[in-house]
């Protein structure tokens, strides 16, 4: 199974909606093993989760259980990640779930 290894830690910025890691985020694709992961640097600036906006009363863009998720996600678009974003939207998925966000919430704002 795959996790994240801590919290993310963030600072909002001043421009709304944008925020910046103040440490590295790491995941882990295997927990087990720890061979595999993706980390994000410390600076990583991003906007957290972009929720279609038939959903964006339902849904808060920066909860707990989304937010490391999202910075992850943002990650892999903003640096053109090799494995492409089906990649980073499906991994966004099973970070959600992982972080105990609910599979229907987190397939709202997976799409």
């Amino acid at each position: 199974m795959s996790q994240f290894t801590e919290n993310v830690c963030i600072s909002p910025l001043p421009k709304k909606g944008l925020w910046v890691t103040t440490a590295p985020l790491i995941w882990y694709l295997c927990m087990k093993t720890q061979k595999e992961s993706i980390i994000v640097p410390k600076g990583f600036v991003f906007d957290s989760a972009s929720v279609p906006s038939i959903f964006g009363m339902f849904i808060q863009k920066c909860e707990p259980s989304t937010i490391s998720g999202a910075c992850v996600h943002d990650y892999l678009y903003t640096t053109k990640d090799k494995r492409g974003r089906k990649f980073a939207d499906d991994l966004f998925y099973e970070q959600l779930v992982a972080c105990n966000t609910s599979k229907v919430k987190s397939f709202f704002m997976w799409l």
